[in-house]
């Protein structure tokens, strides 16, 4: 336990530093969850991750995954923006190796200006783009950690702004009760400051002196830091093969709560449950947070050992309606 309490300090160090003004931030597509387990819960998933979705909400979880997986997901949200998600992991030594794609489109969208704010007839889009390199490993038979390196990118039209981020995580299980513990620090990396082509412009320098010829010059556009979010939590098993309470092979119900920290917005908290009996899986979660996002369920079939498993996730946006996700996970 010592261990772990060194580890929180750590990691609540480096958040702290540096970070202390609330403010908005770029990349906020980084904030968007993945996979249809996780999101179910309501995001309650940093000391449970150990499924491809790792990748995202936990590094350290990948050493869960005992072969080679793929896995990916899609997400429908509002006024037609899609998002999506693809994971690969592989064993290698007494380690795991992954490779994740996060994706975010808008759709075209019509380019409007002061003088014609209906639309001048020319279409743009909005994008963004993840691209990670992710490695972990048991360090002791309890205790596991990850890392991943993520090129970032976000487009709007000729516009592009691009940075370097990482993610650090870990993973311990206790002898309390069988609780296990997870920390994660996502998204700490440089700032972003768009550029392109659409910048460029000509003014006149002295506009009280007639006669000047007109110089090229480019629009100065201001530098945003990543969401840095930080997330510890905690699961136990209520019944369950190595549960304290109920033990059993046939059937598993986890309870799990996350603590989360962002950069850019107020603490909340998310609370899940995950109920599994013969490879069907029923999960629901809720986030404690005033906003907009509160209740979230979803389901799960796992079949061939756990080799083939599809999932869906709905999480309940108030006035916003209701975001649909869709993943399936394939091992060999």
């Amino acid at each position: 336990m010592r261990k772990l309490f060194i580890a929180i300090l750590l990691f609540i160090s480096i958040l702290t530093y540096g970070f202390d003004k609330v403010g908005s931030s770029a990349a906020q597509f980084l904030k968007i969850g993945v996979g249809t387990r996780a999101t179910a819960m309501s995001g309650s998933f940093v000391a449970l991750a150990n499924d491809v979705s790792s990748l995202y909400w936990n590094p350290a979880g990948m050493v869960g995954v005992p072969y080679t997986a793929l896995m990916g997901s899609y997400t429908s949200l509002f006024a037609d923006i899609s998002h999506e998600f693809i994971g690969f992991v592989m064993p290698i030594g007494r380690g795991r190796i992954g490779l994740s794609a996060v994706f975010l489109n808008s759709g075209e969208m019509e380019v409007t200006t002061p003088e014609e704010p209906e639309g001048t007839g020319v279409k743009f889009s909005y994008g963004c783009a993840s691209v990670g390199l992710s490695y972990a490993r048991y360090l002791t038979d309890r205790f596991c950690a990850g890392l991943t390196i993520k090129y970032v990118q976000e487009s709007a039209w000729n516009e592009t702004a691009a940075t370097i981020a990482f993610d650090i995580g870990s993973q311990l299980e206790t002898d309390i009760m069988g609780i296990r513990v997870g920390m994660c620090m996502s998204n700490f990396g440089g700032s972003m400051r768009l550029e392109g082509r659409d910048l460029l412009t000509t003014g006149d320098i002295a506009p009280d002196i007639s006669g000047n010829p007109d110089v090229s010059a480019v629009l100065e556009t201001s530098s945003w830091n990543l969401p840095l979010h930080f997330r510890v939590g905690s699961a136990m098993d209520i019944i369950g093969k190595k549960s304290y309470f109920v033990r059993s092979d046939m059937q598993r119900l986890t309870l799990l709560v996350d603590a989360n920290h962002s950069n850019d917005n107020r603490e909340w908290v998310t609370t899940g449950i995950e109920y599994e009996f013969m490879g069907i899986s029923l999960r629901s979660g809720y986030r404690f947070s005033g906003d907009e996002e509160g209740l979230s369920f979803g389901a799960g079939l796992c079949v061939g050992e756990g080799k083939f498993q599809v999932g869906y996730a709905l999480a309940d946006f108030g006035r916003l309606g209701g975001v649909h996700r869709f993943s399936l996970e394939m091992g060999w």
